[in-house]
């Protein structure tokens, strides 16, 4: 996470003698393989000398290389007292933040130098902003139903919003996830129209996702919406279930609006492409014939970068969704996806998303759910 920051690099200085530097490095990108992570021969400095050998001025040496290759040193983690001791012992300028990882460790916790900070863990939530993030990764805030969501949203720095779409039950299309059968009308239960909402956006120069829970004539009414008001397709984005609006509602989304992002999730398909991969391309292959252009998948699925690995090799676009809290969001940030959906509830960042389902309705109205 903290190479998510600009012109920030992380180095491993490590006691380890360097006779070993090709099997270390082997070891290190086969577990860095899973937040897509590679290590590299500039950045690892590793002992001249055997194994427990002088590892103390080993350590001040490989800050000095890091130096002489032109990076400034802002930072050392060690668990080792005495090695940070012999760090700060060559910071010459006295500019290195020096972190103990409180955990196993032989030498004297009394050899910590001045100004040491130690502890089990560290959060590095706190060094990374929303201003840092990745250009290249699109950021969609979910579940903006209600109007504290909304406002939450306009005043961020993120570009993208979904909605999700059902017909009211007077007909009508409106912001909401759950369907009535699931969590009833609410008393004084105010509804959004998804028309005005599109003209909102529209005025403050966003983008916007459709999550479409309903299919027939909700596709046609969604495309006549988006018409009238000249929404730009490039700024455009239209999700939906399989199962919902299926082989037809996906073709006519794609031929209505060319240049739009036409999703659907894939998560059923992970494991066919992890064991059958050609298999499973055969299925995605007759997806994209549908129309869709990105594919969405949920964080939890298990070798999810395996599978972003196989989308990549095919050239395809993936979205990650359900994203948890802020560290679960910068390490899906790590896996370079096309785009990321989150309910952006970041305390961190001063955010607070309220989700998009019956809790955020309960809140709004005042209930705290069950």
């Amino acid at each position: 996470m903290v190479q998510l920051q600009p012109r920030t690099s992380v180095g491993l200085n490590t006691g380890r003698p360097s006779r070993i530097r090709e099997d270390t490095l082997r070891s290190l990108n086969e577990l860095g393989k899973e937040y897509r992570v590679t290590f590299s021969e500039q950045m690892l400095f590793m002992n001249p000398g055997a194994w427990e050998e002088d590892v103390e001025n080993s350590k001040a040496k490989g800050v000095r290389q890091f130096e002489t290759q032109g990076y400034r040193v802002v930072a050392m983690i060690d668990n080792e007292p005495d090695n940070l001791t012999a760090v700060a012992d060559a910071d010459e300028t006295g500019e290195i933040l020096l972190l103990h990882a409180d955990t196993v460790f032989e030498s004297k916790r009394a050899a910590l130098p001045a100004g040491t900070a130690g502890g089990t863990e560290y959060d590095l939530t706190e060094l990374i902003t929303e201003k840092d993030l990745p250009q290249r990764v699109q950021f969609v805030w979910h579940g903006l139903n209600d109007e504290a969501n909304i406002r939450q949203f306009l005043a961020s720095d993120i570009h993208w919003a979904e909605f999700d779409v059902r017909r009211a039950p007077d007909g009508t299309l409106i912001l909401r996830h759950d369907s009535f059968e699931k969590t009833p009308l609410m008393e004084d239960e105010e509804f959004i129209l998804i028309g005005d909402m599109l003209t909102r956006l529209e005025k403050f120069d966003r983008c916007v996702k459709l999550d479409l829970e309903e299919g027939g004539e909700v596709i046609d009414r969604i495309l006549d919406l988006v018409s009238e008001r000249r929404f730009p397709a490039s700024r455009l984005w239209l999700n939906g279930n399989i199962d919902v609006l299926g082989e037809e509602g996906f073709r006519r989304l794609a031929d209505r609006l060319p240049g739009a992002i036409v999703q659907g999730p894939i998560d059923f398909l992970a494991p066919l492409i992890a064991v059958l991969p050609e298999q499973g391309k055969h299925v995605i292959d007759m997806l994209s014939d549908w129309g869709m252009n990105r594919f969405s998948v949920n964080w939890d699925l298990p070798k999810l970068t395996e599978l972003l690995d196989h989308m990549d090799q095919w050239r395809l676009e993936i979205n990650i969704y359900g994203i948890p809290d802020l560290a679960s969001f910068l390490q899906a940030v790590l896996l370079q996806p096309r785009s990321i959906t989150s309910d952006f509830n970041f305390p961190q960042w001063h955010y607070y998303g309220r989700g998009s389902g019956e809790d955020a309705h309960r809140y709004e109205y005042g209930l705290r759910p069950d």
